[in-house]
């Protein structure tokens, strides 16, 4: 059986933070804002549920929202960057990376007025071993503890077959890599705890996912973006492909979370509190959020 909770994640990004190759030379001041009023909605479900999670916000979009950031860190969840302006990781150099994460983390820190240890990529956007062999490097020298970055399933889009399950140590030892959770079927791996699969998937196979990775020891990491329970969001012209992985599912998606959070035994919590009762981080880490006070 399961012997930790369920960890929760949001990226905290618009509806038009989207990566595409379709995307690139859209001009995007002036679509209409939707972040505040979306992450405000998973704010106060999340506090029906007793659940805490780890709200990964773009720099940016802390900056033009202070008060979200605010509300989110009262609530008792952990915030964590998302990077300042939601570029590829692999599409920047090292100084230019650098420059971006240091950006966001000077505005998180400011607001919240304590050290901020997470890290989530761009659109899972990492390749260590390929064009980004000094990502962990560069978080470790930015004073972060963890990523959150690897989508251990290969897509059309991002991910690698190859990535570990469960909570790592890469490089020298000094970070720690937390990849998103797959189910294991048959010997394959089965992503459903997030994004596109949460949306697409009938709750009936998102909860059997969930047992599968529950019985092999492991919690699940479910994960989402603010524009997932947003189905009145603006539609973009975007190719067949990335328009079904953007928008289908959209008007389930709320329902299927509320169903997942009434049905998990115990409430989520912030990646940096499992991460600290599995003794890979400090627990001073993870003490800025007060614990939970059940559902």
């Amino acid at each position: 059986m399961i012997a930790r909770p369920d960890t929760l994640s949001v990226d905290v990004e618009d509806w038009y933070h989207l990566n595409y190759d379709a995307m690139a030379g859209v001009e995007r001041r002036d679509f209409e804002p939707r972040v505040e009023r979306n992450t405000e909605r998973l704010l106060a479900l999340f506090a029906e549920h007793g659940a805490r999670a780890t709200f990964f916000f773009l720099g940016s979009v802390a900056e033009e929202y202070p008060e979200l950031v605010r509300a989110a860190a009262a609530a008792g969840h952990e915030i964590a960057s998302h990077g300042y302006a939601h570029e590829l990781v692999y599409s920047q150099s090292r100084d230019a990376f650098r420059a971006d994460v240091a950006r966001s983390l000077a505005i998180l820190q400011d607001l919240t007025s304590a050290p901020i240890r997470g890290y989530r990529a761009p659109s899972w956007s990492i390749r260590p071993d390929r064009e980004t062999p000094w990502f962990y490097e560069v978080l470790a020298e930015l004073g972060l503890a963890y990523s959150a970055s690897l989508f251990p399933f290969t897509t059309y889009l991002y991910g690698d077959s190859s990535a570990p399950l469960g909570w790592f140590r890469p490089g020298d030892g000094t970070m720690v890599e937390v990849p998103t959770t797959v189910a294991e079927v048959a010997g394959r791996r089965m992503p459903f705890s997030g994004g596109f699969y949460l949306r697409a998937l009938p709750y009936t196979a998102l909860r059997w996912a969930g047992r599968r990775v529950h019985a092999a020891g492991r919690p699940v990491m479910y994960y989402l973006h603010p524009r997932e329970i947003d189905p009145d969001q603006p539609r973009l012209k975007l190719p067949r492909r990335d328009a079904l992985v953007t928008y289908i599912g959209l008007r389930g998606a709320e329902r299927k979370l509320r169903r997942l959070l009434r049905a998990m035994p115990t409430a989520p919590v912030p990646i940096a509190d499992y991460l600290a009762a599995e003794g890979a981080l400090p627990a001073h880490v993870a003490d800025a959020a007060p614990a939970s006070t059940g559902r």
